[in-house]
């Protein structure tokens, strides 16, 4: 076996140029050396297309990689390079560099989130050519949250996105929901499909998370089989505390009527005949719910 570093210097570092700065499999592969700090990766941008490829093609000798494994699905590895917040999915059964480098993923660290809740969003994806269409995509999702506890999405959640945290996603995390103001509701999986709720203003992103907060427990148990888009429960705003709140709901006894109090701002209407409210005070959160003839109240 040749290494990278030998073959790169045997190669006529003069005879060629990369072609544009758009992201394609040479600037994942390019990237991947250079992060992983190869030897003489900087000289690959002086290389001709034809050069490339026999470096890409090249076997490739994993014990050069010097990267931290995060998580490990199967032959696949998602590793850290160490700098910057690129990720890379490999796959250890590959015979060269090309059939190595799976696809990156940039992921920021969150750790300003409610609740202080500390997890990962991703920003980017690129899955090389030879591995489209094979579920990379979903599992490179899978491997992230996994690692980091909880995911996060954008504010921008494109179509193949949205479909990976639907159909992986959702399934193995323990809280699904979205972020509204300043903290998270619940979504059941016919919530994050509907397209009219997911595309309110008023949805700051996804989260799912495998450790999720105790005040996310908390609601979650509350709201249990309750659909939002159906509008089961509703979300809204009080603009004092929560002692106020409660004071303002004393002897009401009907959700109805605590939904027309004018204080009260609505995010997201309840029907008719909800089951529960979600209120947002100053300082807490509150769920009102009906049970038997009487309001029960739970602040989180």
């Amino acid at each position: 076996m040749i290494k990278l570093t030998d073959l790169l210097r045997e190669l006529d570092l003069r005879s060629g140029e990369l072609g544009g700065s758009f992201v394609n499999d040479t600037s994942l592969y390019i990237s991947f050396f250079n992060n992983f700090n190869f030897e003489n990766a900087e000289l690959m941008d002086e290389l001709s297309s034809e050069q490339l490829e026999i470096v890409f093609n090249s076997e490739a000798d994993q014990s050069e990689v010097r990267g931290k494994v995060l998580s490990e699905v199967n032959d696949y590895q998602l590793l850290d390079p160490g700098i910057g917040m690129t990720l890379y999915i490999v796959n250890t059964s590959a015979k060269t560099w090309k059939e190595y480098i799976v696809g990156s993923v940039d992921v920021e660290v969150m750790n300003n989130k409610p609740y202080r809740l500390k997890g990962g969003q991703i920003i980017l994806t690129y899955i090389s050519k030879p591995y489209r269409g094979k579920g990379i995509g979903t599992l490179m999702y899978y491997m992230v949250l996994v690692h980091y506890r909880t995911l996060f999405s954008d504010e921008i959640l494109y179509e193949g996105s949205r479909k990976v945290w639907l159909s992986k996603i959702y399934g193995i995390a323990n809280f699904f929901g979205a972020q509204v103001l300043d903290f998270y509701i619940p979504l059941t999986l016919e919530d994050a499909q509907d397209d009219s709720l997911v595309g309110s203003p008023a949805i700051l992103s996804y989260v799912a998370s495998i450790n999720p907060s105790p005040e996310m427990v908390k609601l979650s148990s509350a709201l249990r089989g309750l659909s939002l888009s159906e509008g089961e429960f509703g979300v809204y705003e009080y603009p004092e505390d929560t002692d106020a709140f409660l004071d303002a709901i004393v002897g009401l006894d009907d959700l109805l009527d605590i939904i027309e109090l004018n204080e009260l701002v609505s995010m997201f209407d309840a029907n008719d005949r909800p089951n529960a409210i979600v209120v947002r005070t100053s300082d807490a959160v509150c769920v009102v719910k009906k049970v038997g003839k009487k309001l029960r109240s739970t602040v989180i």
